[in-house]
């Protein structure tokens, strides 16, 4: 597809944010003090389309003129991950370009829960159980109440997670591609191993703006 705008907008300085909103998909090209892309679609490949067409509307406004926009070629499979992974306000796609290459980068926030045949089993048994996940210890344990039920009762021991500033119960996520073109960077993203990051962590390149 053509993203030939957007990635003149990054190359200049801009970034591109990605994120979801009441289920539509919003991509907003900004830098500079001003905001010169703008997409909100049922889908990501419309909404980066949209974006692309402003970027090039503000940038190169003859070719708008001469009629010289490009058409989109072909979906890449890349971007049915990416409209998938957008589902949230937690979810977020992120680019720029640094260093020579375009940057794509997808962050997320992950609930934790107890593994429920952990739960069961302390139910059914009444006796506690632990639970080690990221670095934290977790004690499950069943406490009657003074109506004569019972509830399930977790503790936390913290241990050595990877990162101080993280949570027993939630965590950020992060995958992120490098490449010469910003469509080849998400597919890369894609593709990316999920990494923990700390849970404020902002890409590094759009932080310093």
């Amino acid at each position: 597809m053509d993203l030939s705008g957007i990635e003149e907008a990054l190359r200049k300085g801009y970034s591109l944010h990605g994120f979801e909103d009441d289920g539509d998909k919003v991509i907003r090209v900004v830098g500079h003090g001003q905001e010169i892309g703008y997409g909100y679609e049922p889908d990501v490949v419309a909404a980066l389309t949209r974006a692309n067409e402003g970027c090039i509307t503000k940038l190169n406004p003859f070719m708008v003129l001469l009629g010289l926009l490009r058409s989109s070629t072909g979906v890449p499979g890349s971007m049915a991950h990416l409209n998938q992974w957008l589902h949230d306000d937690n979810s977020k796609f992120d680019a720029y370009f640094g260093r020579g290459r375009f940057v794509a980068e997808l962050t997320d926030r992950v609930k934790v829960s107890v593994p429920l045949d952990l739960v069961e089993q302390v139910r059914r048994t009444g006796q506690s159980a632990t639970w080690q996940n990221r670095g934290y210890t977790i004690t499950i344990q069943q406490l009657a109440l003074p109506s004569g039920g019972f509830y399930i009762d977790t503790t936390t021991f913290t241990g050595s997670p990877q990162y101080p500033d993280s949570s027993p119960w939630g965590y950020k996520i992060r995958k992120i591609g490098y490449a010469d073109s910003l469509e080849q960077a998400i597919g890369n993203a894609v593709n990316d191993r999920t990494i923990e990051v700390p849970w404020r962590y902002v890409p590094e390149d759009i932080a310093k703006k």
